[in-house]
């Protein structure tokens, strides 16, 4: 039994010895207890047991990280007959004033219930000294509300990737009329640069020449580069070059034929464009094109059917989808 008890408390030492490891090795709370005792209270603690009670209750040492931020504490204790009286004094930027009184046969209750008072009022202390966090950064949001997932921030360069369906109204082309269908797929760059390629038809056009008629059809390739100013609703002009083939069919001719001519032609535009809701947005633009040479369909034995106009134009509109 007793090589038991005499583990138990070397065991005992050991976890005791830790905790004041510990305890030692814990930033100081930087604080200092100063304790007067009047003759009649000579029995009540002194400064350096009341800063060990105060330690083992927090768990850290008080020491005095900074001289000129240190918490001052001051403690008088008196006593009349078995009456025994402290008063707990704080100095700091909110000074305030404690008074415990105990009725016993000695002071060691009322050393106790000052060492509990001492670590409440350092925990306040500490509490209120403790730096509030910064607060969090704020998300810039798109003129869309929505937060830019596709951009690089602070300065740095924003590139979004979008595709767009296009549909309007073309002239000049291939007659006098017709529909044009496009989709176009490229970058903006800083939310002002507009970078695209896109694939256009121009619908069949049909001209009436002599007893038959022409059809022309037009599948061109397209860039297209705008700058814009605005955020939620932006505008600006744009260049535009056009590669593609232009092809014409004979009707109604005694010999029908068919013929495939490169078209060529180099453009302005205007464009004006916004949000429509998340990645979803809208545009609409009006081109103006010049070939770089006149093309022209012949019947044989009866003249030219149909010639190309010296300036053909566009108007249309893009329902679009930003990528990324």
């Amino acid at each position: 039994m007793r090589t038991r008890r005499l583990a138990l408390l070397s065991s005992a030492s050991s976890v005791t010895a830790l905790l004041f490891s510990l305890l030692a090795n814990a930033a100081p709370l930087g604080a200092e207890i100063q304790v007067e005792r009047e003759p009649s209270a000579s029995d009540c603690p002194r400064g350096a047991e009341l800063t060990r009670a105060v330690e083992h209750i927090l768990q850290r040492s008080l020491g005095t990280a900074n001289a000129d931020d240190t918490l001052q504490v001051r403690v008088h204790f008196a006593a009349n007959g078995d009456e025994y009286a402290a008063q707990v004094r704080s100095l700091s930027a909110k000074p305030g004033e404690r008074a415990l009184r105990d009725r016993g046969h000695g002071c060691s209750a009322l050393g106790q219930a000052v060492s509990v008072a001492i670590a409440l009022l350092l925990d306040k202390e500490l509490e209120a000294r403790a730096p509030e966090p910064p607060p969090a950064p704020k998300t810039p949001r798109s003129a869309d509300g929505a937060e830019p997932d596709s951009a690089t921030l602070e300065g740095r360069t924003q590139v979004e990737l979008r595709e767009s369906l296009a549909g309007g109204y073309a002239a000049g082309f291939v007659g006098p009329g017709s529909v044009l269908l496009a989709e176009q797929i490229g970058l903006r760059v800083r939310r002002r640069w507009v970078f695209d390629a896109g694939f256009n038809a121009v619908l069949p056009g049909t001209t009436a020449y002599d007893a038959g008629s022409v059809r022309n059809t037009l599948l061109f390739a397209s860039l297209r580069a705008c700058y814009t100013w605005g955020d939620s609703l932006s505008v600006g002009p744009c260049a535009l070059l056009g590669l593609g083939r232009l092809r014409g069919v004979g009707i109604g001719y005694p010999q029908a034929q068919a013929q495939d001519l490169l078209w060529t032609a180099a453009g302005i535009g205007l464009i004006a464009q916004g949000p429509v809701w998340g990645r979803v947005f809208w545009s609409v633009s009006g081109e103006g094109w010049a070939p770089t040479r006149r093309s022209s369909f012949s019947v044989q034995n009866r003249g030219t059917a149909w010639e190309s106009a010296v300036l053909a134009g566009a108007v249309s509109g893009q329902l679009g989808f930003r990528i990324w």
